[in-house]
């Protein structure tokens, strides 16, 4: 998801930059390449993977409105939710996968205050879809109001894996995270 006002930030989040790539480019470039990509925001232009795009309606409508505009896209089983601004969040997925209970709706990890990462998680679709059913219009609700609609998993990640939900919401989380992708390729 691209979405959002990046109001803390001061500008587009997905287009600060990470090194050489900006945040979206980031993240892009490092998720598996046999995943279908759904962007919902902005359609990138040069980007450095096909991706189908759509947004919410009304844009700026939060991350449950662009969850749901994106699920139209999906048929699949399982779908991860990612921000553009936790950009290594790739590193986190085969985890969450290999962590996802039979009889679970969703595993979302914890970052180190224990705090539920719902945008960076791993979602069974058909439960997701039910929830924002159930949640009514899903402009402006909360990510914890869709959660608390479904099983989920929370998992407690390795500190070496748990420094990776860094979440980019000011520039100086963005200088942290300079120096994180520095360390992460070095």
């Amino acid at each position: 998801m691209t979405g959002g006002r990046s109001t803390r930030f001061g500008s587009d989040k997905s287009q600060a930059r990470l090194g050489k790539n900006s945040l979206i480019e980031e993240l892009l470039a490092t998720l598996p390449q046999d995943i279908e990509i759904i962007i919902v925001g902005p359609q990138l232009q040069n980007a450095s993977r096909a991706a189908r795009y759509t947004h919410e309606d009304p844009l700026g409508g939060g991350p449950v409105a662009a969850i749901h505009a994106g699920l139209d896209l999906v048929d699949t089983e399982f779908v991860a939710v990612i921000a553009t601004d936790i950009p290594f969040a790739n590193s986190i997925l085969a985890e969450l996968t290999k962590n996802f209970p039979i009889s679970v709706d969703a595993t979302i990890p914890l970052d180190k205050e224990g705090v539920r990462q719902t945008l960076c998680a791993l979602y069974r679709v058909d439960s997701l879809r039910q929830a924002i059913t159930n949640i009514g219009n899903p402009e402006n609700q909360s990510m914890r109001a869709l959660c608390d609609l479904l099983k989920v998993n929370e998992l407690q990640l390795e500190p070496q894996l748990e420094r990776n939900l860094i979440d980019i919401d000011t520039p100086s989380d963005l200088e942290q995270a300079i120096t994180l992708g520095q360390e992460l390729k070095g």
